[in-house]
């Protein structure tokens, strides 16, 4: 509740107490921004590839899903205390839209935020 974590791999703080966890622990360290980006760019691209090759018809419908189903499930797992950057997964998964929805264009935001509804509903 302290911290906010972004999708360029930053963290923002939030209160008093997250502005001296991050200056204590030296959050936005050069080596933990890049990795945090990391993560977050490979899943990105990952959704970009297949929502990609979906609008290109080199996969039809059911194969996106499957293939989003998997990638969602990967974002999910990250929510556990048990891996490292665990936080950052709460933030990917709370926060689906600002790290993978937005960034990409329109028609494909539709359809990765009706997935990630569906995946949520269990219906994925």
């Amino acid at each position: 509740m302290h911290l906010v974590f972004l999708p360029n791999g930053e963290i923002r703080s939030r209160t008093e107490q997250g502005k001296k966890t991050k200056e204590i622990c030296d959050l936005n360290r050069a080596d933990l921004v890049i990795a945090r980006k990391t993560i977050v760019d490979n899943f990105l691209a990952e959704i970009r590839e297949e929502l990609n090759d979906f609008k290109n018809q080199r996969i039809d419908k059911k194969t996106l899903q499957h293939s989003l189903k998997k990638i969602m499930t990967r974002i999910f797992k990250n929510l556990s205390p048990t891996q490292p950057y665990s936080r950052l997964g709460w933030f990917m998964f709370h926060k689906f839209d600002v790290f993978f929805v937005k960034p990409l264009e329109s028609k494909q935001q539709q359809v990765l935020k009706k997935a990630f509804q569906l995946f949520k509903e269990g219906k994925l």
